[in-house]
Parts: structure tokens; sequence; C-alpha cells
């Protein structure tokens, strides 16, 4: 809530703590991670991780973060700009049960998890922020009914509201 402050400049995802604390337990150098959406997240696992597919659908937003990217000689990634008609599917450029992580927090998320699903390895996870929108429950929800649940709810840095981040785990 610091005057100029941001998830992009702190390197801090913009999710629940209760998410951020699970990821700081989670990740590894090993690892592979697919997001959709792009920010402090962004910056956050690219530390963190083997390697991080971000893709993101708005053009200032791309350019602001492939910057902040360069500048900070962050080198494991790969940023990919995608036009919302292309944005769901850009993840279909790679293996199925590929990825240990995958974020879904830009738009069409409804989507996003559907082409996500044969994508996260055996065990792997799947994250779903802003998870409490009620629109997404009649979609997702089933989609995932198999999986191992944990949601995260609580404030999230930034923003003085209460959201809900959940995690699932491919069983």
């Amino acid at each position: 809530m610091r005057p100029g402050a941001s998830p992009v400049k702190d390197g801090t995802p913009f999710m629940s703590y209760g998410a951020i604390k699970w990821l700081n337990s989670f990740l590894n150098k090993d690892m592979s991670v697919f997001e959709w959406g792009s920010g402090g997240s962004t910056i956050y696992i690219t530390k963190r991780v083997k390697k991080i597919i971000s893709i993101e659908y708005d053009p200032g937003y791309y350019k602001f973060i492939s910057e902040y990217l360069k500048k900070n000689n962050l080198l494991n990634y790969e940023f990919i700009f995608k036009k919302p008609e292309d944005y769901c599917s850009a993840i279909g450029a790679y293996p199925d049960n590929f990825f240990d992580l995958i974020i879904v927090d830009g738009i069409k998320r409804a989507d996003c998890v559907k082409y996500a699903i044969n994508k996260v390895r055996l065990g792997g996870y799947l994250l779903l922020d802003n998870s409490n929108d009620p629109a997404y429950a009649s979609v997702i929800l089933p989609m995932l009914k198999e999986w191992r649940r944990e949601d995260f709810s609580g404030p999230k840095g930034y923003k003085p509201y209460w959201y809900q981040t959940t995690i699932w785990q491919k069983l």
C-alpha cells in the first residue's frame, strides 16, 4: 500500500498472501512454469525456476514487462505476445504433461484451464487467481473435480480487498 509500490517494482505476485507463501515453499530451480497473464509474478517466478513461459495479450503491458525483464538481466523466460483470439491456445506449442505449474491469471480463464489440463504433469499444479469469482465455479470446478484442491483466501498486497487463489494438484 506504499505510494508508488507495485507488484512489478517489488517483484512479487499480485495474489493472496497464502498463495505467495505456498509458491515460496514450492518453487525450485528444476521447474518449468507456464503463465497466462504477466506482471510481478513473472519477475518473482523467473528468479526461482529453471524456465517460465508467460503469455500476454496487452501490447503496452507486454512492452513494459519485456523491458523490465531485460533491464534486470532475467534470462530464463520466454515471454510471448498473443492477440486475445490466440491467447489460450498458445500453450498448445508445448508437450502434454510438461509443466510443474500452470498459472491462470489473465483473460479467458475458463478457456485457459481447458487448454492447461493436459499440459500439467502428474503431481503438478494449476493455480487460478481470483478463484472466488462466481463466473468460474460452474465452468472450471467440474473440469478439476478429480484434482486435489487448496484455497488461499485473504488480502493481497496493493489492494485492501479480500481475494481467493486456488491451487489444484493433478493426481
